[in-house]
């Protein structure tokens, strides 16, 4: 008795690359009323995202800016061990050389995109916006902020997020809306996010 074996009966397995998520904190340091409060709560943030990151293959890395440079405080990593050894102590305070961590953070992006091309990074930004060293004196600090921002927003691949640590105040700036806004970022006010907050804005977009 013979039997038709046809091209359509024929199955085979085919392995899928998982591609876990990048999540890249860009953080400022300087010494801006908030500062010890924005760290606490992006450092908690970060250790809650990386406890489920293992199984999912996400990375997590942190970059800070503050005096007059830019410092990757932890390097892309799922290791919550490796985590809690890089963030137990970061100085703040000092100026805010928002540029230099804005580029140093898009670098490090840059680096995951090449080698994971279909992937779709998230970047949060913690800052009150208000830059005040410049790497191209030509420009002033919110200027070149604002400049850098849009050309980061070009790459459509990045999703941004942005978190306002701008105290509420009689008066305020909106500076960090302004560089929402350049990025083509969510905006969330840090004042107004209670506890675990952050962590419930990056897992949404995920």
């Amino acid at each position: 008795m013979a039997i038709s074996i046809r091209n359509d009966d024929i199955r085979r397995k085919i392995r899928e690359k998982r591609i876990g998520n990048f999540l890249i904190f860009m953080v400022d340091a300087s010494g801006s009323m908030g500062a010890k409060a924005r760290m606490i709560a992006t450092k908690g943030a970060i250790l809650s995202l990386l406890l489920d990151a293992y199984q999912k293959r996400d990375k997590v890395a942190m970059v800070t800016f503050r005096q007059r440079k830019a410092m990757v405080n932890l390097p892309p990593t799922s290791s919550v061990e490796l985590a809690v050894r890089h963030l137990s102590e970061m100085p703040v305070g000092g100026r805010t050389p928002m540029s230099e961590g804005l580029l140093k953070g898009f670098n490090l992006l840059g680096v995951h995109l090449v080698k994971e091309t279909s992937s779709r990074p998230i970047a949060i930004i913690v800052t009150d916006g208000r830059a005040n060293v410049s790497i191209d004196n030509r420009l002033s600090p919110q200027d070149e902020v604002l400049r850098i921002a849009g050309e980061m927003s070009r790459e459509k691949r990045i999703k941004f997020i942005v978190i306002d640590t701008e105290e509420k105040a009689v008066v305020r700036f909106g500076l960090a809306a302004r560089l929402a806004a350049a990025l083509g970022a969510e905006h969330f006010s840090f004042n107004d996010l209670m506890a675990g907050d952050i962590v419930n804005i990056v897992r949404r977009n995920i």
